[in-house]
């Protein structure tokens, strides 16, 4: 076991609370999501960061564009700071994933009932 502060990892995948010796669950996430934008350009991460403004610039090395759904999806994980980026993978996953919602829609025989049904929203 590595002791508090200890920073195992590679420089250019590392969440920056990670690198103060700070790191927490969101950590990980943070890595994931730079894992995934150097799979999606196949652009090392260290040139994807436009250091000037201080910003992810990974869509403009893509080499298929990704729906604008999982888009924002990775920039979540990719947030700077730990209380804007997810708090762990069943969050992720989550928003990979949506459940359907029920929705409540009148019965047209009795309209002061309500089914439920199952609705999908849309991709």
């Amino acid at each position: 076991m590595q002791p508090t502060g200890t920073i195992i990892g590679s420089a250019a995948y590392t969440a920056p609370e990670q690198l103060m010796g700070k790191a927490v669950f969101a950590s990980d996430i943070y890595s994931l999501g730079v894992t995934c934008i150097h799979l999606l350009t196949e652009i090392t991460p260290f040139d994807l960061f436009d250091s000037t403004e201080d910003a992810w610039a990974w869509r403009n090395y893509l080499k298929t564009a990704v729906s604008d759904d999982f888009g924002c999806i990775l920039d979540t994980m990719l947030q700077s700071a730990t209380n804007r980026r997810y708090n762990s993978a069943s969050a992720v996953i989550r928003q990979l994933n949506p459940k359907p919602y029920l929705e409540t829609s009148p019965v047209l025989d009795a309209p002061e009932t309500a089914t439920e049904r199952v609705v999908t929203p849309a991709p």
